[in-house]
């Protein structure tokens, strides 16, 4: 795996690589041995990527800062760890714990389209800070599921479409970007 260091120094500096560098040694510890669903990977390279993608567009962005680098290394923390609201706002600080909380999934019943429904609504207000991380989200998961599978891309691609469509408050290059890949994903779907 590259280092964070690798994947951004070049970009923006030694200091924004830094910053991610010391997220995803939070976030490597919180995640364990947890993997990548399709590759077997460590889930940490998620949370790399996802970060090294807010670090670049930070770049030509003040409005990402160095607490979002850190909340997209953590973007995942509350919701698949036992890591707690607390923890991180006393590691990190109030901001980063309250965008990891906008970027958690809440457990809401009924079947898939009506969870899926749920959380459009409630990612169409969060913070820009947050859409724009989970935009960077969206394009980390979307290369993985779309190559490993396509049976299910058919319906996930789906799902974040529309999400798009409510999602727009964030960083218009990180926008622009997530719907390029789904595009890209749909086309190679419909190829096969």
């Amino acid at each position: 795996m590259q280092t964070a260091k690798t994947l951004v120094a070049g970009e923006v500096g030694d200091k924004k690589a830094f910053v991610l560098a010391f997220g995803a040694v939070f976030a490597a510890g919180a995640h364990g041995t947890q993997r990548r669903k399709y590759t077997g990977e460590p889930y940490v390279y998620h949370c790399v990527e996802v970060g090294a993608h807010i670090v670049l567009a930070s770049a030509k962005d003040s409005r990402l800062t160095d607490d979002v680098i850190i909340a997209a290394a953590l973007h995942d923390v509350l919701e698949d760890t036992a890591v707690t609201y607390d923890v991180i706002k006393e590691n990190f600080g109030p901001v980063v714990a309250d965008l990891v909380v906008e970027l958690t999934d809440v457990k809401t019943e009924g079947n898939r389209a009506q969870r899926k429904a749920a959380d459009r609504e409630r990612l169409s207000k969060v913070s820009y800070e947050a859409a724009s991380i989970k935009y960077c989200d969206l394009i980390s998961n979307t290369k993985s599921i779309s190559e490993h599978d396509p049976k299910f891309a058919s319906l996930y691609l789906q799902e974040k479409r529309m999400l798009l469509q409510v999602m727009r408050q964030g960083n218009q290059a990180l926008l622009s970007e997530a719907e390029h890949v789904l595009e890209q994903a749909e086309k190679k779907l419909s190829n096969n």
